[in-house]
């Protein structure tokens, strides 16, 4: 088959469109590289005869298009070269190899076919061939659409790739010469071909979308808006690529027809429709998640529309009316700029430094405000930001910069420089709260009322009581959430019961509830260290559930969901129960009592940047008085079982490690996070200037001997995954669909040197200390591949845990006050058991609804939990930057010794593998500084390379908050 007949029926496979078919270019063979392979060229000698010339990738050096759209993430694209030790990877179900894909980063767009799923430098990676004939490792999150299978015959694919290649690059070898080398050249020539012919019908079919036209008729894109957004002015609405394509050639079906056009998800029309969408952020918004599965956009509302519409009026200035708009603005920024310099960082209260001078806001201040300020959470480059043209001309406009480059730090300095972000905040608990938003309006779903709570009562018959069980409760002096309490029961035949008790927020939280709803799209609670937001917003229903409240109902007793497990004297299960139950008087105590009441040793932790002053004002809360000698026996005979069930549990599978962190707070502490910054009705009206927060910022000390006995939150963490067991085990018995977390066991990961590192996982567990943990850095060195832990409504194994038996399962049902999935867990628990003793009760959820809950859930927790990691890096880097001069403020107290001058050399350790690019000079690798208990990345020339553990003197050379937080520090 020709060339241009494999594009031609390629795309008419696709969709059944007649188009003229494109003249063949033939590709010269440097036109199609591998990533750092030699392919031949030929050239002729002095006689005229055509001889093999050796050529290399780097040769011809990096197309624009590559720098383009490796631009703002060099770490994705790798030099030549670093294809040693590439390894084959895991397909991700819906773009394997052979599926022609559109990706977008920084901006630029890009079709190609994926040749294979490999592994580079220790990351996932995807090689698509695209147009120019190159072959890019880009990621998975790159992709946007997907086409469907049968676009490019699996024949035509295979021919393009070869595993022969993947093991020459995983050996350092050449791939030049290789036998078969020219059929692969023609199969990507044809390939080619089919990529360009589907961007031309791309193309065509927009123009048939549109009607012709961009806008105005009743095919244009403004005129599909305007159908789509919901009349409230406020509300957004949501639509998929699939449903617009199938809407705008409706259009045109003659009046009468009894057959509609009707378009599948990938194919050309969907496509197209996805194409038009992109073009228009200012009225659609790609959905954030996997938008190549969803292919759901948002719509934005007809208030957003208007607002951005209005902004850019008034920046063009056409009118004297409109111009007068920004320069009112100005000048009261202006203002309120050289009152924020004026103070400073003065030790002063909140109230003394608002100037009751500057002037209010008026409502196109606020609008011209918060459009800028959503510029800091549309931050994706997949789709170009509207709000960025606002953001450079009004910044340009203030004069109040000169010479600094327009980014997203220097809009978050303005912002707080005119008194409209508090200096406590990082914005994550805002960006966590309108992606909460946006995806409510992405699944159409809206929370209207306060929904009716349960009873209570419904199951209070088939409840046990528990309430002669001493329950120890133990969590840290600051929590306020104390979902989980442990119970034992010692038997003469020397096996003991060991209960787990959970608090019962499904007792009065039904999953309809608006309240449950929303704690779907949140996922779980976020802990910052300015704040928190709660997964429940409830505050009353919270602290009554917290097991140790004293509920004014029940007579003091509180419902809990109960997890029972025997073992024996050497640590094995012999039998386990779930139930509901009733618990009173629960004994409530912090880690460190328990700790002093073992004997097992503080751990040790220094404070390089000094102590606050208003640390000392600040009282521990104290859970509880001094524990007594019967309560010390009954925690040493849980530390007992503790360590017996882990031992177990670890016996032949699982690596526990992690490096030591840093932790911080602010000071003073602050009130729950509970605005949302970009919601332009939470905006304040008068510029506002505190001071700024204190940070207490403490390191561990590695302790030098590895411990032999659980500290009190190992056992409690050990209690909790014993009642996931429980829990996984009584739902896999019955059937019943819950979210089972699992992980696969690690594999090894060939690279050169990798003969002098550890090869097999066997090597790591014979390596582990008596309680089951491992050295990081001998993890981090030994060149395997950990993936990801995954969620399925099945049980799995989840090796990572030592949890190998694969009908068993795991799943999280402990902290239902902190986590939706938890709650899911319980829902499904509880349904069971009603079952099961006759009580009328609503069925399980089926396994669609549990799916579909997953998937709205665990997007929401990762969210969560990013916000988490980036709120205490943006507090780091700012505590490091603004500690680079020298000493410390005279707020805070330094002990002897403990200082920590960032001027200085410092030792780090390297902890990942070298991401150097054919586009920057230096490369970038990633360290660890206990001395800092943080993360770091060392800039140094790309040709340079480290060993996973290796130290480095280092010193800092700069501290970024901004687009993300980034410590980045260069060899001494």
């Amino acid at each position: 088959m020709s060339t241009a007949r494999a594009g031609r029926s390629a795309v008419q496979r696709l969709v059944a469109l007649a188009g003229p078919s494109s003249s063949r270019r033939p590709l010269h063979s440097s036109a199609v590289p591998l990533i750092a392979s030699s392919f031949p060229c030929r050239r002729r000698d002095a006689k005229g005869k055509r001889e093999r010339v050796a050529y290399k990738v780097g040769d011809a050096g990096i197309s624009n298009e590559r720098r383009i759209f490796f631009a703002n993430d060099l770490g994705a694209e790798l030099v030549a070269g670093d294809q040693a030790g590439v390894e084959p990877g895991d397909e991700v179900a819906g773009i394997e190899a052979g599926r022609v894909v559109e990706c977008r980063r920084s901006g630029s767009v890009v079709l190609g076919i994926i040749l294979a799923s490999v592994v580079l430098a220790g990351t996932p990676r995807l090689l698509l061939l695209v147009p120019t004939g190159d072959i890019w490792p880009i990621s998975p999150q790159d992709v946007q659409f997907v086409m469907p299978a049968s676009l490019v015959s699996q024949k035509l694919s295979q021919a393009c790739w070869s595993t022969e290649l993947l093991e020459a690059w995983s050996r350092g070898e050449e791939t030049t010469g290789q036998e078969g080398e020219g059929g692969m050249m023609d199969a990507r020539r044809q390939v080619v071909m089919v990529l360009r012919k589907v961007s031309k019908e791309t193309e065509k079919m927009c123009s048939r979308l549109l009607g012709g036209r961009e806008g105005g008729g009743s095919g244009g894109i403004e005129s599909l808006w305007e159908t789509l957004a919901p009349p409230e002015p406020d509300l957004r609405g949501s639509i998929t690529a699939a449903q617009v394509a199938e809407h705008l050639l409706n259009l045109r079906v003659e009046a009468g027809s009894t057959s509609p056009i009707k378009v599948r998800p990938n194919t050309l029309p969907a496509y197209a429709a996805h194409t038009l969408l992109m073009r228009r952020p200012d009225l659609f918004v790609a959905d954030p998640g996997e938008l190549w599965d969803s292919g759901a956009f948002l719509v934005r509302s007809r208030a957003e529309r208007a607002r951005l519409r209005d902004v850019t009026r008034w920046i063009e200035g056409a009118t004297p009316e409109d111009k007068a708009v920004l320069d009112g603005f100005l000048t009261k920024a202006r203002d309120a700029i050289q009152h924020s310099r004026q103070i400073g960082d003065a030790d002063a209260s909140t109230s003394t430094l608002t100037n009751p001078a500057l002037p209010e806001w008026t409502e196109q201040d606020l609008t011209i405000i918060h459009t800028m300020i959503v510029r800091l959470f549309e931050t994706r480059s997949v789709q170009q930001t509207p709000t960025e043209p606002v953001v450079l001309s009004v910044l340009k406009s203030l004069g109040s910069y000169p010479g600094e480059i327009i980014d997203q730090a220097l809009l978050a300095r303005f912002l707080r420089d005119i008194g409209m972000m508090p200096v406590h905040e990082s914005l994550e608990a805002s960006k966590v709260r309108e992606s909460e938003i946006r995806a409510m309006a992405l699944h159409s779903t809206r929370i209207a009322g306060d929904g009716e709570l349960l009873s209570g009562n419904e199951l209070d018959d088939i409840r046990d009581d528990l309430t002669a069980h001493k329950v120890f409760v133990i969590d840290d002096p600051t929590a306020t959430e104390l979902d989980d309490g442990i119970s034992m029961e010692r038997l003469p035949s020397g096996d003991t019961w060991v209960h787990i008790h959970v608090a019962d927020p499904t007792r009065y939280l039904p999953p309809s509830h608006p309240l449950a709803v929303q704690a779907s799209f949140r996922g779980s609670a976020l802990y910052l260290p300015e704040g928190q937001v709660p997964l429940l917003s409830f505050r009353q229903l919270m602290e009554d559930l917290s097991l140790g409240a004293a509920p004014a109902r029940d007579n003091g007793v509180q419902g809990v969901v109960t997890f029972s497990a025997l073992l024996s004297s050497d640590g094995a299960l012999r039998e386990s129960k779930v139930r509901i139950g009733w618990i009173k008087n629960p004994r409530v105590v912090t880690y460190g009592a328990v700790d002093d009441a073992l004997g097992v040793p503080a751990g040790a932790s220094a404070r390089p940047f000094g102590v606050p002053t208003r640390k000392a004002d600040i009282a521990s809360r104290q859970l509880g008085g001094p524990l007594e000698p019967s309560e010390i026996d009954d925690l040493r005979a849980l530390q007992e079982l503790a360590t017996k069930s882990r031992s177990r549990r670890m016996a032949n599978a699982g690596l526990d490690w992690s490096l030591p962190t840093a932790s911080l707070s602010l000071l003073p502490p602050f009130s729950p996070l509970t605005s949302n910054l970009f919601d332009l009705s939470m905006l304040p009206t008068r510029p506002s200037f505190g001071v700024t927060p204190d940070i207490d910022y403490s390191v561990p000390v590695p302790s030098s001997t590895p411990r032999t006995r659980l500290s009190s939150n190992q056992i409690v963490a050990e209690m909790m995954i014993l009642a996931g067991q429980i829990a996984a085990s009584f739902c896999s018995d019955r059937g019943i669909p819950v979210p089972y977390r699992g992980t696969d066991k690690p594999q090894p990961v060939t690279s050169p040197g990798a003969e002098v590192r550890l090869k097999t996982v066997e090597d790591l567990l014979a390596l582990r200390d008596p309680l089951g943990s491992i050295d990081p850095f001998v993890m981090l060195s030994a060149n395997i591949l950990q993936r990801p832990s995954t969620v399925a409504i099945t049980p799995q194994v989840h090796w990572t845990m030592g949890l190998v038996d694969p009908g068993a399962g795991y799943v999280r049902a402990t902290s239902p006050l902190r986590r939706y999935e938890d709650l899911l867990v319980h829902w499904q628990l509880k349904a069971a058991l009603a079952s099961e003793r006759g009580v009328a009760h609503p069925k399980p959820l089926d396994e669609r609804e549990v799916e579909a809950l997953i998937h709205r859930a665990e997007p929401a927790a990762k969210r969560v939990k990013r916000a988490g990691s980036h709120a205490v890096g943006y507090w780091q880097a700012g505590l490091i930057s603004s500690r680079m001069t020298g000493a410390p403020p005279s707020n805070y107290v330094v002990s002897e010794g403990e200082m920590l001058d960032l001027r200085q050399p410092m030792i780090a350790r390297i902890s990942g593998q070298t991401n150097a690019t054919s586009i920057a000079r230096d490369g970038s690798t990633p360290v660890y500084i206990p001395s800092l208990g943080a993360s770091a990345r060392l800039s140094a020339p790309g040709s340079k390379r480290f060993e996973a553990g290796q130290e480095v003197t280092v010193k800092v050379e700069r501290a970024e908050q901004w687009p993300a937080p980034l410590i980045v520090v260069r060899e001494a």
